[in-house]
């Protein structure tokens, strides 16, 4: 039996279309070799696939996305058509990124009937699971269920589930996806700094929001992105600091994100007002984020947050603490440095990813995995 999912892992685990579609091109830094269809799926991803478990499945397929092995599209079908959980939505997206267009009769049967629970009464998550499918269509070039995303169906609910989808986790893969059909250009065009601003209660739906502000770039995007550097959740204004230097380089808006980066009170908005700095050509700020590992960053996540970051600075000198955090008591520290590791991409950087390829955590495994295949230091025998 399928164990109950939780809504925030849903929320984690159903963004990895905004996430792996948007965040490595957004920010510029990308793991080697990413994508390029060389590598065979190592076997620790395929097999996840088929765990009774709703979050190690998506992000097996979230790595098989990044990997761009074509020998996946198979299991990632099947996986998408007997899976009931609605965090499969990374394995929708993955099908989008790998590009193979015999997908697309599975995709179009979800994008009608996504195979898991209806909560569409209270919820919105059997509809994510629909729209990510369309949207896989989509980038496949496939405008088959274009007139189901556009029509919002306000006459039939009093709450709209797929613009609650689209605004909240969706936004930036639509703006990432290739504009060769007028259904997707017609799609893009909803995506507004209007509709993208519009207030709400919750700050997870500001923060994929934030990536989509980033990609329109308009000065207007910029202003709200500024705004947002004042938002309560501290987790907004860290990921409203990276896209507005993305964006803008006026000096009241690097002003802006230096105040974060010296007075926030949290640690997760300074080390990312450090990382958007450092990224910007501040490289003081990469040196602040360094020294952050020393005298603060006590809780976990902050600190994954921060090892991260280094690994999308892409700085060599950032090689001993990558080491060091490969090596951390909590797996999802562990499972970010190796991440940041195969970002550095430096034989030794990837020397100590593969030492964690006996980790006692199965996500760190897989992503050690993939790194290695990514990096043609593992096949489809790798573990």
């Amino acid at each position: 039996m399928i164990r109950p999912i939780t809504r925030r892992e849903f929320l984690r685990q159903s963004t990895a279309a905004g996430a792996s579609l948007t965040l490595f091109s957004l920010l510029g830094s990308s793991p080697a070799r990413a994508g390029t269809g060389e590598a065979a799926p190592p076997a620790v991803l395929l097999e996840a696939l088929r765990l009774d478990d709703p979050i190690l499945p998506a992000d097996a397929a979230r790595l098989l996305g990044d990997l761009g092995s074509p020998a996946a599209v198979g299991p990632l079908i099947r996986y998408v058509q007997t899976h009931g959980s609605f965090a499969k939505t990374a394995g929708l997206d993955a099908l989008g990124r790998l590009g193979d267009r015999g997908a697309c009769g599975a995709l179009r049967e979800l994008a009608d009937d996504p195979r898991v629970d209806d909560d569409s009464g209270w919820w919105y998550g059997s509809t994510a699971v629909r729209l990510a499918a369309a949207l896989a269509l989509l980038a496949l070039g496939d405008d088959s269920r274009a007139e189901w995303l556009m029509d919002d169906d306000r006459s039939k609910a009093g709450i709209d589930r797929k613009e609650w989808a689209l605004f909240c986790w969706f936004a930036p893969a639509v703006l990432r996806l290739p504009d060769t059909l007028e259904a997707t250009r017609r799609l893009k065009g909803r995506i507004t700094v209007e509709a993208l601003a519009a207030d709400s209660r919750e700050a997870h739906r500001f923060i994929h929001r934030c990536d989509a502000l980033g990609l329109l770039g308009t000065e207007e995007a910029a202003g709200v992105l500024a705004a947002m550097l004042g938002h309560a959740s501290r987790y907004v204004r860290g990921r409203a600091a990276v896209n507005l230097l993305r964006v803008s380089d006026r000096p009241y808006h690097v002003d802006r994100v230096v105040w974060v980066a010296h007075n926030d009170p949290a640690d997760f908005a300074r080390v990312k007002a450090c990382e958007a700095l450092a990224r910007h050509g501040r490289h003081l700020y990469g040196r602040r984020l360094a020294a952050a590992f020393n005298d603060g960053l006590y809780d976990p996540f902050d600190r994954a947050a921060a090892v991260e970051s280094l690994g999308l600075l892409g700085d060599v000198s950032a090689l001993t603490i990558l080491q060091q955090h490969s090596k951390h008591d909590d797996p999802y520290v562990r499972l970010c440095a190796v991440e940041a590791l195969e970002r550095l991409g430096t034989p030794a950087a990837l020397a100590a990813a593969g030492e964690r390829a006996g980790d006692e955590d199965l996500r760190v495994r897989m992503q050690v995995a993939k790194a290695m295949a990514a990096n043609g230091r593992g096949g489809s025998n790798g573990q």
